[in-house]
């Protein structure tokens, strides 16, 4: 008894993701600093919060040693 396999058809090539290692999303730095995404925003644009790093003009990433560095200058 031989088995056979069919062969899988690709129509089109899988997309790669786009993953930046030790980087976090907006939504994920506030999650971790306790604040709402637009009041990180706001901080970012102020100069008050973590260092921010813009790979495009539109997307924003913070590095998660900045956050956690950030996070441990603020407790008092």
């Amino acid at each position: 008894m031989s088995t056979s396999t069919k062969p899988t058809l690709m129509l089109e090539a899988p997309r790669p993701q786009k993953v930046f290692a030790g980087l976090l999303t907006p939504a994920q730095a506030a999650r971790s600093i306790g604040v709402s995404v637009p009041e990180l925003d706001s901080m970012r644009v102020a100069g008050n919060g973590p260092a921010a790093f813009a790979l495009t003009s539109r997307v924003v990433r913070y590095s998660l040693a900045e956050v956690a560095a950030w996070k441990s200058s603020q407790v008092s």
